[in-house]
């Protein structure tokens, strides 16, 4: 049974807060205008009926199910008489309807929750193992900790976010609304885009779990747990370059000294003997300095004369030589958590000795098209369609994300059928990402679909171009993303929103964008009030410095603009114009 939208799950250690926390929450959000019910997770032998009591006569009698009412209230009480215990869906179906359910305890169950914890208890926190946990809520700061952290006793700005993860908005003009006014456009009610990924951070929490596989098939899989260094890095001292190894103790500070070399030490040898006073040692680079040496001098730098070594004078203590550990000592973090793992990332796993890593396993993804006008590729194109060039485009971009898609294909412009291929597609993926039908049209039904299902939106709209209907929200458990249907506003977004989405979604660090400053090459006229994202392309100016251009064929270019896009020029929602020679933050797409 699924979970209705409107549930939220407070949950915590004994001892943490979570009760007194519940009893402010509860008039705080019933003066927002919500009628609100409770459910909460009791120990095994609790009791709510005192000896004595008729009722409690009833149900030691044997009675399955026992209601008391009075004018004031009425109770009932079912004893499970052996039968399990009822899941949380199966409670949550015998309470009345209500604008909001509180949950306290159920921590194990899979429902949006706020964790409520007090570092004095001495218990872990419970998120690094719960991906349903959004925020925490604690009596100190918590600097180390990735989710947003809420002042425990700042119960208004709990129910703030309680009601903006339920897709709900204050009724009384009290505390905050879902789409704040300080984050929109000036009277468009168009959420900005630096806004909304802040909002994604606390609106979706990381849902791939955790999988080991070999180091050579991690490549572009998240790092779930820290790598820490077990071992140092080099293992052992080593010479820098091809030279002598030698002792400083038998160098004069100002001449040329002679010394007879002893031993040779190639890379793989593992020499034991010690290096005698007055000795030198002909090593190899990566070679491991013999017990009592500690410099190396290169052999371009000495003169051979009668079987011995002449060493110049000026040379330093551990000079050409790699220390033990001075690369990677013992102990230290080398890939932290959330590390998208690149080729580098192997190398250094595997010179520490690891031959497999615990990572997140990839994004299970459904992809729907959304349109009469649309045809699959290789269909015959009839007048007034068009062949689906966003599907392949975003299977592509998902692909190279690290997700796993399941293209599902295209949808016709009916509520209906919307409503059955989401609801299909619910129980097997991660994500829906859809294409089109997100505007306010006679024919855009995906939003109208989505709620219909029970799901729910944490913004729709922004205050950028190309890409306002864009719209990110849940079905259920399930992160889903609708996208605009004109192929570059699609593009556009999936890198400004998606790609930040996809990475919370699989416990990736949310890094911002690379942006760099660049000279634009032609002038543009824009609105002020909305951020505006232009594919360019790079060319060579004067003096070899590169300049932005404009990407595609001209001002409608919305497919020729992909193939020929280096980067987005960014500009500000401020600015209303740009001109040759003024210079922009540009956003490298190829690197």
């Amino acid at each position: 049974m699924t979970l209705p939208t409107n549930l939220f799950g407070l949950a915590g250690w004994s001892g943490s807060g979570k009760t007194t926390l519940m009893a402010r929450l509860i008039p705080a959000l019933a003066a927002r205008g919500y009628s609100v019910a409770t459910l909460k997770h009791a120990h095994h032998a609790f009791d709510i009926d005192q000896p004595g009591k008729d009722s409690y006569v009833h149900r030691m009698a044997g009675a399955v199910e026992v209601l008391v009412a009075s004018g004031q209230r009425w109770a009932l009480m079912h004893e499970n008489r052996g039968e399990p215990e009822p899941a949380l869906a199966d409670l949550v179906a015998k309470l009345s309807p209500v604008d909001l359910i509180l949950v306290e305890g159920f921590k194990r169950d899979r429902h949006p929750k706020l964790e409520v914890h007090r570092p004095d208890n001495g218990k872990a926190r419970l998120y690094p193992d719960d991906p349903h946990i959004i925020a925490v809520a604690s009596d100190v700061a918590l600097p180390d900790c990735p989710l947003p952290v809420l002042d425990l006793d700042d119960a208004d700005a709990i129910a703030a976010l309680i009601l903006h993860r339920c897709g709900l908005s204050p009724r009384k003009g009290e505390g905050t609304t879902r789409l704040a006014l300080a984050d929109c456009a000036a009277g468009q009610g168009l959420l900005r885009l630096d806004a909304a990924v802040e909002r994604l951070q606390s609106s979706f929490a990381p849902v791939a779990s955790m999988e080991r596989v070999p180091v050579g098939q991690a490549v572009g899989r998240v790092l779930a747990t820290d790598l820490v260094a077990e071992r140092p890095f080099p293992g052992f001292d080593n010479s820098a370059v091809d030279g002598y190894a030698l002792r400083a103790a038998d160098l004069m500070p100002d001449a040329w000294t002679r010394l007879v070399p002893s031993l040779r030490i190639a890379a793989g040898d593992a020499p034991t003997s010690l290096l005698p006073p007055g000795g030198a040692a002909r090593i190899f680079t990566g070679a491991p300095l013999p017990p009592g040496a500690d410099l190396v001098v290169m052999q371009e730098d000495v003169r051979l004369e009668d079987g011995a070594v002449l060493v110049p004078p000026g040379l330093s203590l551990w000079q050409n030589c790699r220390r033990r550990g001075e690369d990677v000592a013992v102990g230290r973090v080398t890939l932290p958590a959330g590390r998208r793992l690149d080729p580098g990332d192997i190398a250094l796993a595997v010179a520490l000795g690891a031959s497999s890593l615990p990572v997140r396993r990839p994004l299970r993804v459904a992809l729907f098209s959304t349109g009469n006008e649309l045809t699959d590729i290789g269909a015959d194109i009839q007048a007034g369609r068009l062949t689906d060039s966003n599907r392949p485009m975003l299977a592509a971009l998902l692909a190279g994300a690290g997700c796993v898609v399941s293209d599902l294909g295209i949808l016709a412009d009916d509520q209906a059928g919307l409503e059955r291929a989401l609801a299909a597609a619910l129980p097997d993926h991660d994500l829906i990402v859809t294409s089109g039908g997100m505007s306010v049209g006679e024919e855009d039904h995906v939003r109208a679909a989505l709620l219909a299902l029970g799901g729910s939106l944490d913004f729709w709209k922004l205050a950028i171009k190309p890409g306002k209907p864009l719209a990110l929200g849940h079905i259920g458990q399930v992160a889903f993303c609708g996208l605009p249907g004109n192929p570059a506003a699609s593009f556009v977004t999936f890198h400004l929103m998606v790609r930040p989405l996809l990475a919370r979604l699989s416990g990736a660090a949310l890094e911002p964008p690379l942006r760099l400053p660049i000279r634009s090459g032609f002038a543009h006229g824009k609105k002020e009030g909305r951020r505006e994202f232009l594919r360019v392309r790079l060319e060579q100016g004067e003096g070899g410095v590169p300049v932005a251009m404009p990407a595609g064929a001209g001002p409608g270019a919305a497919l020729s603009s992909l193939a020929g896009c280096d980067g987005l020029l960014d500009l500000a929602e401020e600015a209303t114009a740009l001109a040759p020679g003024d210079s922009a933050m540009f956003l490298p797409l190829r690197l």
